[in-house]
């Protein structure tokens, strides 16, 4: 059986009670403002919401959990009772596709949890899913306090003055 891991997500967004709010859909407004003849140079992008996605690796027979928790320096709670599912990664983007992809490959251009590098990772089945929903932040830093990831931190990433989240 396959997890899925947005279910999970919207789950979780139901459990805490009505502050948070899924959405179906990414809308906006573009900004084009033209300062000292710099065309384009300070647009603002408005969005609707930010993504919160999650990376799990799924216990196979091929899995080593003390392998991948000793590699990764950090234990993790399955998030499932019947099945071993780990939290690898959490993380919010507005472009969730692109950063995941980041997060699979080693690339100096940009922080990422540089996953192919985990060898004991190479056991389990890896499967990822996100959701836009209001207050990305705080849902965001919720998930890494209830559910630990094995890679990464709660630490806030860097913020763009260019892009600007409504919710």
């Amino acid at each position: 059986m396959n997890y899925d891991v947005v279910e999970f997500l919207k789950n979780e967004v139901e459990s805490l009670c009505d502050d948070y709010k899924v959405f179906e859909n990414l809308y906006g407004e573009i900004q084009i403002d033209d300062l000292k003849a710099k065309k384009g140079k300070n647009t603002i992008i408005h969005l609707s919401t930010g993504s919160v996605y999650g990376i799990f690796a799924i216990e196979t027979d091929d899995s080593n959990e003390k392998e991948l928790f000793s590699e990764c320096n950090k234990i993790a709670s399955s998030v499932t009772k019947d099945k071993k599912i780990y939290p690898v990664y959490w993380g919010k983007d507005i472009s969730p596709g692109s950063r995941i992809a980041d997060h699979v490959r080693p690339r100096e251009s940009t922080g990422n949890a540089e996953l192919e590098n985990i060898n004991a990772l190479r056991g389990f089945k890896l499967v990822y899913g996100c959701i836009y929903v209001s207050k990305y932040n705080e849902f965001e830093k919720h998930l890494h306090q209830k559910y630990p990831p094995l890679v990464g931190t709660p630490r806030r990433g860097s913020k763009s003055k260019f892009t600007i989240i409504d919710n």
